[in-house]
């Protein structure tokens, strides 16, 4: 796919509304994360705008003469394509990275233009979600194991939920993998590792009375007019399934406390108590 300046103006606005800049490419990545995104995640975003536009008639970015214009049709774009896509592009950055950094045979398998196989034959956002699952389902038949013992220096209790549930930040590696492994998803699978050695974002696991774990939680920060809150990315049950509902009602009660909130907000919508009582995501996937 061709792109002109203005469409790869575009794809810069989802890299950075999906926060892909913070995901770190370490030294032996077979294939750079943003070239990976860039011939996935991008490359449908693309596609679906210019199908868009070609169904509504409507002349596309590159008509624009200025740059105000243009990039108040970028941004509605991508918020109109992350409101619909946004946990399924996670899932699929979460298995892009995991290949990159393992190496996956996948990656080898390249096309005359030296582009992956794989990614060139996904033309939907729904095919290369599919690709992701099918790449976790052996995971999720061989999970880690978690005999490890966690200490104060891998996790600690933050605020309790009430009915004896209690929230616990993770803090280590082996937090992760503890993690991942009872709750059946990739937060120990490495491709959240990252987060831990260049800080800022924050997990959370919900533990019951018996201290078994119910839900596990990401969050990024997000300062609005000079105050951090903390934005809800993601919020799973087993297995990525969404929380047990007793468990996002809980969570949903500390949100205030918390200071944490769904969505970014610009420096207008700042949010209030109410807002934050109520405000947060059931679903999506930890992958």
């Amino acid at each position: 796919m061709r792109m002109t300046d203005k469409e790869k103006m575009g794809m810069h606005v989802l890299a950075r509304r999906i926060d892909l800049g913070s995901r770190v490419d370490f030294p032996n990545n077979a294939i750079p994360i943003a070239d990976l995104f860039n011939l996935s995640v991008g490359r449908v975003f693309l596609k679906d705008i210019r199908t868009r536009d070609a169904r509504t008639g409507h002349p596309g970015p590159n008509s624009f003469e200025t740059f105000e214009k243009l990039s108040f049709y970028w941004h509605s774009a991508v918020d109109d394509y992350v409101n619909r896509y946004g946990q399924s592009i996670i899932h699929v950055i979460d298995w892009l990275w995991s290949a990159s950094v393992e190496y996956h045979a996948w990656l080898k398998d390249l096309d005359d233009e030296g582009r992956p196989k794989k990614l060139m034959k996904c033309g939907s956002m729904s095919r290369l979600l599919h690709e992701a699952d099918k790449a976790e389902r052996p995971l999720q038949r061989n999970p880690l194991p978690h005999f490890m013992t966690l200490t104060s220096a891998d996790e600690r209790h933050v605020i309790d939920l009430g009915a004896g549930y209690s929230l616990v930040r993770l803090l280590s590696l082996d937090a992760f993998d503890v993690e991942g492994a009872e709750m059946s998803h990739c937060i120990g699978r490495g491709s959240y590792d990252e987060y831990l050695l260049v800080g800022g974002h924050e997990f959370y696991s919900v533990r019951d009375e018996d201290a078994a774990r119910r839900a596990t939680l990401q969050i990024v920060p997000k300062l609005i007019d000079d105050r951090m809150y903390g934005q809800i990315r993601q919020f799973v049950g087993f297995a990525n399934e969404p929380p047990e509902a007793h468990v996002a009602a809980l969570v949903a009660g500390v949100m205030s406390d918390m200071m944490w909130i769904e969505k970014p907000r610009t420096k207008h919508e700042v949010a209030t108590d109410d807002d934050l009582a109520r405000a947060f995501v059931v679903g999506g996937r930890l992958r």
